[in-house]
């Protein structure tokens, strides 16, 4: 779940194993655990199809914001020609609901790599059904409160390694939240108020992890404050350093009026 320039080495690699491993932009959970049933029962794993670059897949995270929306990274979509999602399992070869996705909503001032502003997009599914195993996420206009908070989750089935296996199974880490002060020293001054960094020693997200949530625990269950964007190009950081080079992530509070206008005044921030 993040754009990255891999190393050499990582292309070599790469060779050796499934078309959508190679893609340098696509992450991973490093340092997580395997989730329980119903954990995260708004994560959405993303499936799509490229028009130009001969992968057959590509493989993303999301989350649900009510049943026919989803909400993931801009960069998810580069190159996109079709795709579907699944929600409500843990694990990829698990019960889970399929959809096909039906329109794709990029944010109209995207910019990819190396800035990654305005990393969002709105999928439009067919709709999903609402179970124990399968709720909307929580986002919120004011999280001025959350993102000081000394702690937040990163989930997703991308790779946990630093390798080109992504996981078969969900899972998640829990991370450090950086200062907007602290995240500009350490990403550059191309950061700006509408993104997040966040990353832990041995611990943040990795290939196949980008689009999918950073969450804050509250008194009244887990909030999406983030969207999982871009990270370092160096192996080494990506598996042991994030404390010292995290992840940036999409700043969610910052896009409610978009997302309300793009899904048409269906999903509002609370």
């Amino acid at each position: 779940m993040k754009t990255f320039l891999l190393l050499a080495i990582g292309l070599a690699a790469a060779a050796a194993y499934p078309p959508f491993y190679d893609d340098p932009r696509v992450f991973k959970i490093i340092g997580g655990m395997p989730a329980k049933k119903a954990q995260f029962p708004f994560l959405v794993y993303v499936r799509t199809q490229k028009t130009s670059n001969g992968k057959d897949s590509f493989q993303c995270g999301g989350s649900l914001l009510n049943e026919r929306f989803v909400l993931t990274a801009a960069h998810c979509l580069d190159d996109y020609r079709s795709g579907e999602v699944m929600v409500g399992s843990t694990t990829l070869d698990g019960p889970g609901q399929w959809s096909p996705i039906k329109k794709v909503m990029k944010h109209s001032e995207y910019i990819g790599a190396p800035q990654h502003y305005h990393d969002i997009a709105i999928l439009e599914i067919d709709p999903v059904r609402i179970n124990d195993q399968v709720k909307p996420v929580r986002i919120v206009k004011d999280d001025s409160a959350l993102i000081k908070t000394p702690k937040a989750t990163a989930i997703g089935f991308g790779t946990y390694n630093g390798k080109f296996f992504t996981s078969t199974y969900l899972r998640h880490t829990n991370v450090r939240l950086f200062s907007a002060s602290e995240c500009k020293q350490k990403k550059g001054d191309y950061i700006n108020e509408s993104q997040l960094c966040a990353g832990d020693m041995g611990k943040g997200t990795g290939s196949g992890d980008s689009g999918g949530p950073l969450l804050v625990s509250t008194k009244d269950g887990l909030v999406q404050i983030g969207i999982t964007s871009h990270g370092s190009a160096s192996y080494l950081d990506m598996m042991y350093h994030q404390h010292k080079h995290p992840d940036v992530y999409v700043r969610v509070s910052k896009y409610c009026d978009w997302i309300a206008k793009t899904t048409n005044g269906v999903v509002k921030c609370k």
